[in-house]
């Protein structure tokens, strides 16, 4: 069960942040960034007491998303506490300030306590009290043994479901990743993708730093003539090998990702028009050079580039993309297999 920590996410389960009888077991969960055991509590859904294992879960940059949460019902912890002969009472204490029965087995239940032991678990304290005081020292040591054995597998228990949850939390992560790649990723090139790269458009702009970029359009010519000459497998082999031509010839820092058809879209950090022109004629030179071969066909194809220098705090985005876009047009109006730079 996870709190997604959102404006705009439909909660699954509870805000806890909002509960007062909650608090300082939610910070202290978040602050510890790890597992937190929180019991005895009573649930918000149906009022029984219960052991709750938090772990809260972070997204990258370590906001705080939401708890996956795992709930033991104290009542099938209890059952096992009932031993013949054996009276007392347990009692505990959680982060959030409560103390609560867990079990009681007493006949005399508003009777004296004595014998108090008092055992330490992960974030609150379990007690144990007796109401007997006829008993020997050597069967009080004896009792106080079992009692301790008692909460080692209570211990033992609640480190097996830490474990499985540990288990659950990577595979989100994994899955979220995964999920995260395929969102961002162009199916058949294996490219960046038009989301991907609006993001990282969108981030440059918010960032309103000072620094001087370069975006490039680059389209494939005559594509269409490809595709109705050839065949669409042999356009799709054309858009494989250009996505891979172009991202072995542009730099660690350059972000490559396809636009859309035949459209590819460059963009390249900190980078003047000057030198984003060697980058753009070093894509250019080796697009024409390479023969792309299908079957016993091989294929030349050229592309045509626009090219666009902005500053973020000087240009918007939406100026910006029409602007390589002209440029892109003048490409193809002067023939093709050219770079024009606006």
């Amino acid at each position: 069960m996870t709190y997604p920590h959102s404006d705009v996410n439909s909660p699954i389960g509870h805000n806890l942040n909002r509960l007062k009888k909650r608090k300082k077991g939610v910070s202290l969960s978040i602050k510890s960034k790890n597992f937190t055991l929180i019991g005895p509590v009573k649930l918000i859904q149906n009022d029984k007491l219960a052991f709750i294992l938090r772990l809260p879960i972070f997204d990258s940059n370590m906001n705080f998303s939401g708890f996956i949460i795992a709930i033991s019902d104290i009542n099938s912890f209890a059952n096992n506490l009932n031993f013949k002969s054996l009276f007392y009472k347990v009692e505990g204490f959680n982060p959030d300030g409560e103390i609560l029965t867990i079990f009681d087995n007493r006949p005399n239940k508003s009777g004296d306590i004595v014998n108090v032991f008092n055992v330490g678990v992960p974030n609150g304290q379990l007690v144990f009290s007796r109401s007997k005081i006829d008993d020997n020292s050597f069967k009080l040591n004896i009792i106080r043994g079992f009692l301790y054995l008692i909460v080692g597998a209570f211990l033992f228990y609640i480190y097996k479901r830490e474990h499985k949850l540990i288990l659950k939390n990577r595979l989100i992560i994994d899955s979220n990743n995964m999920l995260k790649q395929v969102s961002f990723t162009d199916e058949l090139t294996k490219v960046a993708n038009r989301r991907y790269m609006n993001e990282k458009i969108e981030i440059i702009f918010s960032a309103d730093i000072p620094l001087t970029h370069s975006l490039a359009f680059l389209d494939i010519d005559h594509f269409k003539k490809v595709n109705d000459t050839y065949g669409h497998d042999a356009g799709d082999e054309v858009l494989k090998i250009f996505a891979d031509i172009c991202i072995n010839n542009i730099r660690s820092t350059d972000v490559f990702a396809r636009w859309g058809g035949e459209e590819f879209i460059l963009f390249m950090d900190d980078t003047n028009k000057d030198q984003a022109e060697e980058v753009c004629l070093r894509i250019l030179t080796a697009i024409e050079q390479h023969p792309f071969l299908f079957g016993d066909h091989t294929i030349r194809i050229t592309t045509s580039i626009g090219l666009t220098e902005f500053s973020p705090p000087n240009d918007q985005i939406e100026a910006v993309l029409k602007h390589i876009d002209k440029a892109l047009y003048c490409s193809k109006k002067n023939g093709r297999n050219c770079i024009t730079i606006l």
